[in-house]
């Protein structure tokens, strides 16, 4: 989007470092709850623990292997579907907002908290894009004209915080679980303001030294946004084509690895 492949390190140390320090932050969630203790805790050493599990739940199962693999293609392709319908709803969902004049009046608190630090006001109008879904958000401040520093870490920041496009695809999965979105929303506000902050930090170093290993073809500028609506449509058909391709080769090796870790496991039964 900005013409400059090398960003990308900077943008993608300073995403997973905000990550890692909110997870490490978050080991004080919950502090006060009882630790889970499962029964196989008895057992010294981790790996043979998560072996004695994976066989238990395996017994448990009772399905065949072949018909787990099925289903579970089945669930991905389905899962799949469902990002990218995510995507076309909240897509379609920020041009209804605009058409109705509705996007200024959401935008007043970003607004004024970029007053408060600074910031260009051309940024409000991709910010709030961002905050609905995150290719949208990205390309926008992209094309905005404001300090380049101050686009890089709002894109860090719409980045980690994902949009609300995200947002509904974990909601659907939680969907009957116990797991509360709560901590995630959370978590995901952290994660958006740290991104930005160490976007800077990144910045110099990175980009520096991956200047000379980016790929030539991601040095065309906006290619997302000034290609044709056809050509980049097609181009999405390709790539969720692509990732349909690479999730059904992940799960073929993923079963071959089962079977080959319970046939370890029977032969270690039995000389055990």
């Amino acid at each position: 989007m900005f013409g400059q492949p090398a960003l990308g390190a900077a943008l993608a140390f300073a995403h997973y470092a905000s990550g890692l320090s909110v997870g490490i932050l978050y080991r004080f969630y919950g502090a006060r709850q009882e630790p889970y203790r499962p029964e196989s805790a008895r057992l010294k050493g981790l790996f043979r623990r998560a072996l004695d599990e994976l066989y238990r739940a395996r017994i448990e199962d009772g399905r065949p292997m072949g018909r787990i693999v099925n289903e579970a293609i089945s669930e991905s392709v389905a899962t799949l579907f469902m990002i990218m319908s995510f995507i076309v709803l909240f897509a379609v969902l920020l041009r209804v907002l605009e058409a109705m004049n509705v996007l200024p009046v959401l935008a007043a608190p970003i607004t004024a908290a970029f007053h408060l630090l600074g910031w260009s006001p051309a940024l409000v109008g991709p910010a709030i894009k961002g905050v609905f879904e995150i290719d949208i958000g990205a390309a926008a401040v992209a094309q905005s004209h404001a300090p380049f520093l101050q686009q890089l870490m709002l894109i860090s920041a719409i980045i980690a915080w994902s949009g609300l496009s995200v947002h509904g695809q974990v909601a659907s999965v939680l969907t009957g679980t116990d797991i509360s979105m709560k901590p995630y929303f959370l978590a995901r506000l952290l994660h958006a303001v740290l991104a930005a902050l160490y976007t800077p930090v990144f910045l110099g170093p990175l980009a520096h030294a991956a200047t000379g290993l980016a790929l030539p073809a991601y040095a065309g500028r906006d290619w997302i946004v000034a290609a044709p609506t056809s050509v980049v449509m097609l181009d999405g058909l390709h790539f969720a084509l692509m990732l349909a391709g690479f999730s059904c080769v992940a799960l073929g090796l993923g079963a071959l690895v089962a079977a080959v870790v319970r046939g370890a496991r029977l032969v270690w039964i039995r000389v055990r």
